[in-house]
């Protein structure tokens, strides 16, 4: 990672922590989606700097394992997080469906 990538989600960390530290006080009314919202947006602007990476190096027909691996690192991230939000807000319960027996 370069260094603006690690400024990026040193900020997204730091204001995930302040909005974080807002809902469990109740100051501030927020839902789990909102709180998260700043480690999605890095993470998109974070496969967004590996997806031009990726046209760059299948221009210049360079090694694409690195890009893979952070692309793969990315979505593992993104798919965390999301999973995250459903657990914390309680949407992660799927109804299952039911067999009715009447015999």
């Amino acid at each position: 990672m370069t260094e603006f990538e690690i400024f990026l989600h040193l900020c997204s960390i730091s204001a995930f922590t302040v909005l974080l530290c807002l809902k469990l006080d109740s100051i501030y009314d927020l839902d789990w989606f909102n709180v998260f919202l700043p480690l999605f947006v890095v993470d998109l602007l974070q496969a967004n700097f590996c997806f031009i990476l990726l046209i760059r190096q299948f221009l210049l027909v360079l090694d694409t394992v690195k890009t893979n691996w952070s692309i793969t690192r990315t979505a593992v991230k993104k798919q965390a997080n999301f999973l995250a939000v459903g657990f914390l807000a309680g949407t992660n319960n799927p109804k299952l469906p039911t067999t009715n027996n009447n015999n």
